[in-house]
């Protein structure tokens, strides 16, 4: 027993030792790992699943600006257009009227302002006469006022020459009036005849579709024949 007790507490001493022995590499190697940690910055990437539809930046939509009917398509989808390049045409018989009927009055206009047998041209020739009858009275009456300071002649037919010869010169001066106003008025009437058909050719003009940029038609969504308006998209 005594023997025992001995070799007990050597053999835990030397337990104790080995195991201390052993923890020190252990503990040296978890402190070496601890100060060699450090962050790493990477990419994260994940997938996400949406619906898109994916346009160039410049994509507008084609509206005509008139109503009428789609005559005819000159492009195709997958065409590449210019700028201020014809798309499509649109007819419809009420702008081609007003045009006609806005060319027509323009002439008339014209004709009257400045053509050979116009109404300035009509009173022109009555102020021509005018003064030549005026110039008459105006001598006639001259001439009987002298007599009539010599106590020649009767009054009355005094009078009736300064009668003639004012009336003369008033209608004259009505004349001229006349013509002043009626150039006026034909000048007037000439030049709205004139934007009447410039905006009528204008307007004219929007039954034809042009681009608006350089760039390629991806759709065409009316069909030749079909009735559209402005609020329809055409391409």
């Amino acid at each position: 027993m005594i023997i025992l007790k001995v070799i007990l507490p050597l053999y835990l001493l030397y337990a104790m030792k080995y195991l201390a022995l052993a923890l020190i590499p252990f503990l040296i190697s978890c402190s070496e790992k601890k100060e060699g940690i450090h962050p790493e910055y990477v990419v994260l990437t994940q997938s996400v699943y949406a619906s898109v539809i994916v346009e160039p930046e410049d994509l507008y939509n084609v509206y005509p600006t008139v109503a009428g009917i789609l005559d005819s398509l000159l492009v195709d989808e997958g065409s590449i257009v210019n700028e201020g390049q014809v798309i499509a045409h649109i007819v419809s018989q009420s702008p081609e009227i007003a045009s006609e009927n806005a060319r027509l009055s323009m002439e008339l206009a014209e004709s009257k302002y400045q053509g050979s047998a116009t109404l300035l041209g009509n009173i022109e020739q009555e102020i021509s006469l005018a003064k030549a009858q005026l110039s008459l009275d105006s001598v006639n009456f001259i001439r009987q006022q002298n007599l009539w300071n010599q106590n020649i002649g009767s009054q009355s037919e005094f009078e009736n020459r300064k009668l003639k010869y004012e009336q003369s010169r008033n209608n004259l001066d009505l004349l001229n009036q006349r013509y002043e106003q009626t150039q006026i008025e034909l000048r007037n009437a000439y030049r709205r005849s004139k934007n009447a058909l410039e905006q009528a050719n204008t307007n004219l003009q929007d039954y034809t579709i042009r681009s608006r940029m350089d760039g390629m038609v991806y759709e065409i969504l009316k069909e030749e024949g079909e009735f559209i308006s402005s609020q329809s998209v055409l391409a």
